[in-house]
């Protein structure tokens, strides 16, 4: 539970960021993935209807400026705490 916390805690610019996009979370990871180079194609888990078509749907795609605030993002927020993940 502390690594989730800190996780969504970190996040929370992230989630910010899609916000004032008017993009939902998921879709703004989405299109992340999307934006980088060699991948057209994401396969992502579902458990529900709902989650089947939204993950079928065009995603817009990211402004240059959000995809290098993203990379940023994770070299200084997000890279220790996936070590942290790792280790258990």
């Amino acid at each position: 539970p502390e690594l989730l916390n800190l996780s969504l805690d970190r996040l929370e610019k992230v989630f910010e960021l899609a916000d004032a996009r008017g993009i939902e979370p998921i879709d703004f990871a989405m299109s992340f993935i999307l934006s980088q180079k060699g991948i057209s194609t994401v396969i992502p888990g579902i458990r529900t209807e709902q989650q089947a078509a939204a993950n079928v749907k065009e995603f817009a795609p990211l402004s240059i400026e959000d995809v290098d605030f993203l990379h940023s993002f994770y070299l200084s927020d997000l890279k220790q705490l996936m070590e942290a993940y790792k280790k258990g």
